[in-house]
C-alpha cells in the first residue's frame, strides 16, 4: 500500500511509463529480499517439500514457494493513513461512507500541502475540488501538480492494467487491483480491459463501474448529498469541520426546475403512499366489520401494515438447529405460505434469552408480511457479533440474529419448494439452480444431484 502517494512524493504520474518502470523496479527489489530471506529460512529448516519439481529446482533451496502477493488493504490503509493497496488516489476529495449511514468527507492531506507551498490553495478551490474529487476542468492549477495529482476516473483503464502488469511480474500469487469505470461504459470497454490483462501477464483483473451498485464504499459528492464533516483548507493540511455540503460539477438543471422536479417527485411518491395505505385499511376493514385484535375500529390512514397471517391456511417449512455459544441451544423455525416466506418463531434453551429472540422473530415476521424483500432482512441479520459465540470454539455462528439470518438463506435458497410423502408427510426438497431446469436435486455420494440434468453442487 502506498504506491500512489509515493508516486506523488517523486512527482511522477500515475499514468505514465515512468510510473510503470517505478512499479517494476520497487517490486523487484521486494521479491528479491523476500526470496533472500526465504533462502536463509531453507538453510536452517530445509526447502518446502516439492521445491525438485518447482520452477526453482536447480537452484538455491528455498523454504516459501510464493513470498509475495499484493492485496487489498482497504481498510488498514486507513488506519495506516496510506493511499490503499496499488490504486491511485479514488479523489483528492472524496465522501466515505461508515458506520450507520455516517457520511465523511476527507481531502488528501499531500494535495492540501502543496497547494499551500505553491501558492494556489483556497477555500473556493478546496470547494470547488470537493465537488468533483478531481482537479479536471479547474483552472489556476500548475500543469505539474495537474499531471501528478490525478485520480482514478482521470486516468485511462489502460493505464490501470499496465500498472498491475508491472506488480505481477514480480508477485508470485495474485496482484489486487481496480479498474475504474466512469458510469457510461460500455460492455465492449470492459472486454478490453479483460483482453489486455491477459496479454500482459495478470492473473486476475477487477473493474468497477461507477454507481453500478446503489451503494458504495467510497463516492464523489453528488447534487444535495451531506457529510458529517466539511472540508476547509488551512496550514498543515485538511482538517473537518461541520455541515459541509457538495454541489454536483457540471450540473445545468436551474435551482427552480430542480425544486419544482423534486416536490412533483415527492408529490407523486405521497399519492402512492397514500393509495397503498387506503388498500391497507380496506383489507383490515372488510364488510363484515371484523377488527384484527389489538387495534382500534377507526381506519389507520397512514403507515404500512403486514398482510395477515393464514389463520387456516398452510404454512410449511423448515426448523434449524444452532448451538450458541453460552446460551445453549437455539431452534429456528423458518415458514413460508403461498404468498413466500411469512414467519420466523426461535425456541432457546433456559440458558438462553427467549423473551428477546422471541421478540425479534416476531418483528422479523412482520417485515416479512410488510413487503420487505427477504435478502434486505437477511443482510441486517447475517454478521452481527456475540462475544459468547465467537469465543466458543464449538459455535459455528456469530450470534442469535445471526444465526436466524442463515436460517432464513438456507431456506430461500433451494429449500422453499416442498412435495408429499406419503408415509411421512411434507418433506423440504432441493430444486436444482440451472436456469430453466427445475429438476430435484437428490443425495449422490455425499454430494446433490439434479435428477434431469446431472447438475451437482460439488462441480
Amino acid at each position: 500500500m502506498g504506491f500512489a502517494d509515493l508516486l506523488i512524493q517523486l512527482g511522477i504520474p500515475y499514468n505514465s511509463q515512468d510510473a510503470v518502470e517505478t512499479a517494476r523496479s520497487v517490486m523487484k527489489f521486494m521479491q528479491a529480499e523476500a526470496r533472500k530471506a526465504s533462502a536463509r529460512l531453507a538453510s536452517e529448516r530445509g526447502a518446502f517439500p516439492n521445491f525438485g519439481v518447482s520452477i526453482f529446482a536447480g537452484g538455491a533451496p528455498l523454504r516459501n514457494a510464493t513470498v509475495t502477493t499484493i492485496a487489498p488493504t482497504g481498510t488498514i490503509s486507513l488506519i495506516a493513513g496510506a493511499s490503499s493497496g496499488i490504486e491511485p488516489l479514488f479523489g483528492l476529495s472524496f465522501v466515505r461512507n461508515v458506520l450507520d449511514g455516517a457520511r465523511l468527507l476527507e481531502v488528501h492531506p499531500l494535495f492540501a500541502e502543496v497547494a499551500q507551498a505553491e501558492g494556489f490553495g483556497s477555500s473556493e478551490l478546496m470547494e470547488a475540488v470537493a465537488r468533483g474529487g478531481s482537479l479536471a476542468g479547474l483552472e489556476g492549477i500548475p500543469d505539474g501538480v495537474r499531471r501528478v495529482f490525478v485520480t482514478a476516473h482521470d486516468i485511462s483503464p489502460e493505464w490501470h492494467v499496465r500498472i498491475q502488469a508491472a506488480f505481477q511480474e514480480y508477485t508470485d500469487n495474485a496482484v489486487s487491483k481496480t479498474v475504474n469505470f466512469p458510469h457510461t461504459a460500455t460492455k465492449e470497454d470492459v472486454a478490453k480491459v479483460y483482453s489486455l490483462a491477459y496479454e500482459l501477464g495478470c492473473k486476475g483483473v477487477t473493474i468497477y463501474r461507477d454507481g453500478s451498485r446503489g451503494d458504495q464504499v467510497l463516492q464523489l459528492q453528488r447534487e444535495g448529498d451531506e457529510a458529517d464533516g466539511g472540508a476547509s483548507f488551512a496550514a498543515g493540511g485538511a482538517t473537518g469541520g461541520e455541515g459541509g455540503q457538495g454541489r454536483s460539477a457540471g450540473s445545468a438543471m436551474p435551482q427552480a426546475a430542480k425544486t419544482h422536479a423534486g416536490a412533483q417527485a415527492a408529490a407523486e411518491v405521497a399519492a402512492g403512499r397514500r393509495e397503498m395505505a387506503a388498500a391497507r385499511a380496506a383489507a383490515r376493514h372488510p364488510a363484515s366489520g371484523h377488527e384484527p385484535v389489538g387495534h382500534s375500529a377507526a381506519p389507520q390512514e397512514a403507515g404500512i401494515w403486514p398482510r395477515p397471517r393464514p389463520e387456516e391456511g398452510e404454512t410449511r417449512g423448515i426448523t434449524k438447529k444452532f448451538r450458541i455459544g453460552g446460551c445453549g441451544k437455539l431452534f429456528v423455525t423458518v415458514n413460508a405460505d403461498d404468498q413466500g416466506i411469512c414467519e420466523v418463531f426461535t425456541n432457546t434453551g433456559e440458558e438462553g434469552c427467549p423473551s428477546l429472540s422471541a421478540a425479534l422473530s416476531r418483528v422479523i415476521s412482520i417485515a416479512l408480511r410488510s413487503g420487505v424483500a427477504t435478502d434486505a432482512i437477511i443482510d441486517q441479520l447475517k454478521g452481527i457479533r456475540c462475544i459468547g459465540c465467537i469465543i466458543d470454539p464449538d459455535t459455528r455462528v456469530l450470534s442469535c440474529p445471526d444465526a436466524i439470518g442463515k436460517a432464513i438463506e438456507k431456506f430461500q435458497n433451494g429449500h422453499n419448494r416442498f412435495d408429499l410423502n406419503v408415509l411421512a408427510g411434507p418433506r423440504t426438497v432441493m430444486t436444482c439452480p440451472e436456469p430453466g431446469c427445475g429438476g430435484l436435486m437428490v443425495p449422490d455420494s455425499g454430494c446433490y444431484t439434479c435428477t434431469l440434468c446431472g447438475f451437482s453442487k460439488c462441480g
